[in-house]
Formats: C-alpha cells, structure tokens, sequence
C-alpha cells in the first residue's frame, strides 16, 4: 500500500514539473510584455519634441533621453527635467563576450530609467533584467538578421514613426533543459505632447 502510495505521489510530481517545464517559455512572454509596458507608462507622456537618442549619430535607440509633460498654462506646455531609458550591461556579466554570471546568456543588459537625471533628487530604477545584447533575429553581423529593415538592433530599441514610439525587447533566460530562451515583446505609444 505504502509503495503504491510513493508512485501515485512520484507520478504527480513528475507530471507536475513537466507543466512547470512547458510553461517556462510563457512565464519569459509575460515578464517581456510587463516590461515593455512599464516602459510605455514613462513614455506615454513624454513631449515628442524632447525626445532623443544618445549618441544622436546612434540609430539604434538603445539609450533614450526624454521629458515629461507636466502640464499647460496658456496654451504653453512645460516639461520637466531629462529623464533617460537605456540598456546597461549587467554588473555580473560585463560586455566581454564571456558568460561571467553562469546564467548561459552572454553579456544580457538591463532596462534602466533615470528620473531627473544629474539632479541631487536623482532615481535610478531597474525597469528589466536579463535583456538579450540584440533583438530576437538578430546576431550583431552589421545584417538585417530578422528583416525588419533595422541591422543589429540592441535587445532594447526604440524607435519614433510618425507621432508614435515603438518599444521593443527581447529578454533572454536558460530553460530548465540548459537551452537558451529568447522571448520578445513590442508596444506602440502614441505621443500627445
């Protein structure tokens, strides 16, 4: 009875890590599409005027300066101080090519925002961690590896189309097999200001 027991209870457990394992791809969808959305309600408010890239000669968008739109007075906006969104390398895995943290993704970043950036009152959040160096497609060849006109595009990538920004990002983790796990995640932002 007892051995019978033991199996009946093994056979639950292993069919239990088995749903764990399948939903593991899902689990990094949805931190993807939380994160992006996070990042679309800094934007959301952001003056299309103030918005910029750095470097300017950097089309990637990987690092993003902006401001918020605090209100109008007379038909005149105010913003308020620069405000940047940008990919850092994690402390624990530098950018060297090597897999420093043993996580089995090399050189993945962070999301960073920078609230009243320089200012004394300075905040300094995480927004995302385990971003991939370059976007779901992409091998950082100087190609356009996954055909969306943009070559070598950074794990975290903004770009403006009209009045609108798209924010992109992929999120890269091991699997519990060992293998690597790419998952991304797009959102649109229409600009008011």
């Amino acid at each position: 009875m007892l051995v019978g027991l033991v199996l009946a209870v093994a056979s639950v457990l292993d069919t239990g890590l088995g749903a764990y394992q399948s939903t593991k791809p899902s689990v990094v969808e949805q931190l993807a599409h939380r994160s992006v959305d996070k990042i679309a309600d800094h934007l959301t408010f952001a003056g299309l005027g103030t918005i910029g890239f750095e470097p300017e000669s950097d089309p990637d968008g990987s690092i993003v300066t902006y401001r918020t739109c605090l209100g109008s007075t007379g038909g005149t906006k105010s913003f308020g101080e620069l405000n940047y969104l940008e990919w850092r390398p994690e402390t624990e895995d530098p950018s060297d090519g090597i897999d420093n943290d043993g996580d089995g993704a090399v050189d993945e970043g962070m999301v960073v925002l920078r609230l009243d950036a320089g200012l004394p009152e300075q905040q300094t959040i995480v927004i995302a961690r385990g971003v991939a160096r370059h976007l779901e497609g992409e091998v950082g060849n100087g190609a356009d590896d996954n055909g969306n006109g943009v070559a070598d595009e950074k794990g975290f990538w903004v770009e403006i189309r009209d009045r609108s920004l798209r924010i992109h990002l992929t999120l890269v983790r091991q699997d519990q097999s060992g293998e690597r796990l790419l998952k991304s995640a797009r959102i649109v932002v229409g600009l008011r200001n």
